[in-house]
């Protein structure tokens, strides 16, 4: 059922994708067994997801709280990256909902989660800051937040720069950093 819904997902039915999800939480959402958990937890972002997609935020904060609990229930705080991605959706979602202040503490809440040195720190960001712009943040928003934290700024310097670019300063680093930065712009423009 779990890989049903990820089929549709791929294939741009959504809806058929959210029925797929919602199974998995019906008959295995009261499992003891924390593997099944795990699935459930994944099927529920999964889900929140695909209601963005279909423009269905209420249902889609709905889903992306129901998430969060569960990954809080999660014995040792494995999944934390799925709480990131969970984090992520809810961002979006409430951007839409109810604008940036609240959008805002849900990103210094997914920032929090990063551990300085993290390798995966510049790839989610690039994968979710584009639809965030998109959807409304502002790149004066996400320089606030990641300039918070010394020891993660350094792995984000192309970001940071493409940001405060994208702000209309101007920015001097190495040709390297700035050919990186202007990666990044790009991708926040398509």
């Amino acid at each position: 059922m779990f890989n049903k819904g990820f089929d549709h997902s791929e294939s741009g039915d959504a809806t058929a994708a959210i029925i797929a999800y919602e199974h998995v939480v019906e008959r295995f959402g009261d499992s003891e067994m924390p593997e099944l958990q795990v699935n459930v937890a994944i099927a529920l972002v999964n889900k929140a997801e695909a209601e963005i997609q279909l423009d269905r935020m209420k249902e889609a904060l709905c889903t992306c709280n129901e998430a969060q609990r569960r990954i809080e229930l999660l014995a040792g705080g494995s999944e934390v990256a799925l709480a990131r991605r969970a984090t992520w959706l809810k961002a979006r979602v409430l951007l839409v909902l109810e604008g940036r202040s609240a959008a805002l503490n849900e990103l210094r809440t997914v920032y929090a989660m990063f551990l300085p040195g993290e390798g995966s720190i510049v790839s989610e960001m690039l994968a979710y800051i584009p639809g965030l712009i998109t959807a409304g943040a502002r790149e004066r928003d996400f320089l606030e937040i990641i300039s918070s934290d010394e020891e993660k700024v350094e792995m984000l310097l192309p970001l940071v720069i493409a940001l405060r670019q994208r702000t209309g300063e101007t920015v001097r680093a190495s040709a390297e950093v700035l050919e990186v930065a202007a990666d990044i712009r790009r991708l926040i423009d398509s």
